[in-house]
């Protein structure tokens, strides 16, 4: 069970504020590599999503989804997910890291997802 929202609510806490919350997780729907951005919306069936909205009792937040891909038995998501990666992926996670972090900083500061669109489709 992914209780994701227990840390939301620790950052609460302390922060009062999270109009500029950026969540950034995983997503088996989209493939390796794969980066999408949204605010709002329902949890997709992730369970830390579903966690942090629970806790927020609101799906007002930014979310970067990153692609892991599938695997090919579905009996298998949860060694999947928990698994270690491949060496190309590996590689591959380096231009990830720095293109989800650049994505997290424009939404947290501009709070403009357009921008953020801007940026992740090159149009920057």
């Amino acid at each position: 069970m992914n209780l994701s929202g227990e840390a939301i609510e620790k950052i609460r806490a302390e922060r009062k504020d999270l109009e500029n919350l950026v969540v950034i997780h995983d997503d088996l729907d989209l493939p390796f590599g794969k980066i999408k951005i949204k605010n709002r919306g329902g949890d997709g069936g992730h369970n830390g999503i579903k966690s942090i909205i629970t806790s927020l009792n609101s799906n007002n937040f930014f979310r970067i989804k990153v692609g892991i891909g599938r695997p090919e038995k579905r009996e298998e998501v949860v060694n999947y997910v928990l698994s270690d990666f491949s060496e190309e992926e590996l590689i591959m996670l380096k231009n990830i890291r720095k293109k989800v972090a650049n994505l997290s900083i424009i939404l947290a500061i501009t709070l403009n997802i357009n921008l953020a669109y801007n940026y992740l489709n090159g149009s920057n």
